[in-house]
């Protein structure tokens, strides 16, 4: 699926430059981007993205980034690209900043220039950024609801204190051969706890992108193809979206067949094949309840989801039939809708396996309600104070 990813201030500048990195590595690109600020030191700290993609809107004064931010120069900019083929926009903003208010002018001229869906990967900011901060967010989260097809949602707060911890490598390095891989990734950028996000949220939506579409050597033909149109239609008109995304290292095949022929007696071939087919079903499920309850990119009620997909992603020989049918009918038993698209992406050589979850229509999301009731909160100290200052 080929996007066009436009970022908008600092946090939606640097999710767009480290997922055009991502993208450039795999000889298959996916993604054209293009970012956009006020602020000139941070579009020139950018790594992957090309000078002509870094679109700098100085600001006079006190004046507003929606007052600034020209959408007609900036998509003048973009169709002098090759935007054949692109079958979505992802407007990338950290909410709660102040980039975000240029983003109806940008929707609206993106409306016009492209008949595409349009989406949002929009990430909530941290509690620690005080009340004011997420207020804004709250706000700027409903305006977004109301004018793309679908939101995908990142909290900050949930993955500051998972990024803390050490956890097992993600994202698409031991997916992929070496020859491949080598091109697809570099070593984590530093930068701390968000430029972690950031790889985070980059690992994520490249697989779901290249899902079905690579075609170079490594690469096997999935039983169950999920196609560019399947991922839009969970997406497009859902609301809040989130992602999941679990992976798991595997065992190396040569050194269990050595333990096993060296050290134990062989077990007839109908019990060794159960076992390991029970293995490989039970691996599956199990990243997938991870992905859904711990790896989520916010969490949420899965009986509030409308619709899901699930992509298994590893070499074909670990990927069971058996668990893929299992994840799939626990999804269409859990979820509030009726929709369930699932598929694999089998990758040859590979010595993980993955699972990535799409839940939408989202109902139920403790973060959301957590930022509208401190906005509640804000609003009535505001107007507290303000009546207090009428009085003297």
């Amino acid at each position: 699926m080929r996007i066009l990813a436009i970022g908008l201030g600092g946090a939606g500048s640097r999710i767009v430059d480290t997922l055009h990195r991502h993208d450039r590595k795999s000889g298959l690109p996916c993604v054209e981007g293009i970012v956009i600020d006020i602020d000139p030191n941070l579009l020139r700290s950018l790594v992957s993205l090309p000078e002509h993609a870094r679109m700098f809107f100085p600001s006079v004064g006190r004046a507003r980034p929606e007052r600034v931010v020209n959408a007609e120069e900036v998509f003048s900019q973009v169709m002098r690209e090759d935007m054949a083929g692109i079958d979505a926009v992802l407007i990338c903003a950290g909410l709660g900043g102040k980039m975000v208010d240029a983003a109806p002018s940008l929707i609206h001229e993106c409306r016009r220039s492209f008949p595409d869906p349009v989406f949002a990967l929009a990430v909530l900011p941290c509690i620690e950024e005080g009340p004011c901060i997420q207020a804004k967010a709250a706000d700027d989260l409903e305006m977004l609801e109301r004018l793309v097809d679908g939101v995908i949602l990142f909290d900050n707060e949930t993955w500051r204190g998972r990024m803390s911890q050490p956890s097992a490598p993600q994202g698409l390095r031991g997916f992929l051969p070496e020859q491949i891989a080598s091109r697809f990734l570099e070593p984590e950028t530093p930068g701390g706890v968000y430029a972690e996000l950031n790889e985070n949220i980059a690992r994520r939506i490249s697989l779901l992108l290249r899902a079905g579409e690579l075609d170079q050597d490594g690469v096997e033909s999935a039983q169950t193809v999920l196609d560019a149109g399947e991922v839009l239609n969970t997406i497009t008109g859902m609301g809040i979206c989130a992602i999941g995304y679990a992976v798991e290292k595997l065992p190396d095949q040569q050194l269990t067949r050595f333990f096993k022929s060296n050290f134990k007696p062989k077990p007839k071939p109908v019990v060794m094949e159960s076992d390991d087919q029970y293995q490989k079903a039970s691996r599956v499920v199990d990243l997938a309840k991870k992905a859904v309850y711990q790896e989520i990119s916010v969490p949420c009620d899965l009986t509030g989801a409308e619709k899901a997909l699930v992509l298994v992603a590893g070499p074909s020989s670990a990927i069971s039939l058996k668990g893929f049918q299992t994840v799939q009918r626990w999804m269409d038993q859990s979820i509030g809708g009726l929709e369930v698209r699932a598929g694999d992406y089998p990758i040859t050589r590979s010595s993980f396996i993955g699972v990535i979850v799409i839940l939408s229509g989202l109902s139920n999301i403790p973060r959301v309600d957590q930022i509208k009731a401190v906005r509640d909160r804000y609003r009535k100290q505001c107007e507290e104070a303000r009546l207090q200052g009428e009085e003297r």
